[in-house]
């Protein structure tokens, strides 16, 4: 709160002066902090991780230090791989039972850690926990890695039922349309081919906005309807 009401000052302080251009001289803190930002920018992980070990052993309960913590997992993630390492920081910060933005970005984090490290069970119950905050875009996300643990688990109709109802729900939405290809892929991997062809068609006809998503579900149909002619050539029954 401190380096905000700061800042505030700081420009209404300038806009009076008629010198908007002069920049506040950075505090410590922050030029520690955007030593880990600009390792991370810059891809080098492994200067990321040793500043913000170095950091946070100086400060135990700020925001900063939180920061810092989120940083320093997410450098240990992206640049080390290191999914099990990276829980300590994550908990760490999370054991502050502070609920702040970080700690969303924390919790996101953490479980697709457990998502990564193959644990679906947990994994699903901290993306749960992420479905109850006030945020469409998380709770999505949320949402459509749950229902991909599920499907990790081979628990094929529980998973359905989920990317069905992100389909329903959110039409005309990118998520829905990631949820209508799975809907599809589903039932490719079950092998029913009438339904999943349905479900293409489906998909070719709401997607909007998605090229990706476009290209892959013509494809898919495309490859359907080759087998479907193939197998009539041949009169094997569909």
């Amino acid at each position: 709160m401190r380096k905000v009401v700061c800042f505030s000052f700081f420009f209404v302080f300038s806009v009076l002066l008629g010198c908007s251009n002069v920049r506040p001289k950075m505090a410590k803190d922050d030029m520690d902090f955007q030593r880990v930002k600009d390792a991370i920018g810059e891809g080098n992980y492994e200067k990321a991780v040793k500043d913000a070990k170095e950091i946070t052993d100086k400060f135990n309960t700020t925001l900063f230090s939180r920061n810092v913590l989120y940083f320093e997992a997410y450098a240990i993630v992206y640049g080390w791989g290191d999914f099990q390492q990276a829980r300590l920081p994550l908990k760490q910060l999370l054991d502050t039972d502070t609920n702040d933005f970080i700690t969303i970005k924390a919790e996101r984090l953490s479980a697709d850690n457990l998502y990564w490290l193959g644990n679906y069970s947990k994994a699903i119950r901290e993306y749960q926990n992420l479905e109850s905050i006030q945020d469409r875009q998380c709770e999505n996300y949320a949402k459509l890695q749950i229902a991909k643990c599920l499907l990790l688990e081979n628990k094929l109709g529980d998973a359905l039922a989920v990317y069905r109802s992100l389909a329903e729900k959110f039409e005309m939405d990118s998520t829905a349309d990631s949820a209508q290809l799975m809907v599809a892929n589903v039932y490719m991997k079950l092998q029913n081919f009438n339904q999943a062809k349905t479900e293409f068609q489906k998909l070719e006809s709401l997607t909007k906005n998605n090229k990706d998503i476009q290209i892959s579900g013509q494809k898919a149909l495309s490859l359907i309807e080759k087998k479907e002619s193939f197998q009539g050539q041949i009169g094997v029954p569909k």
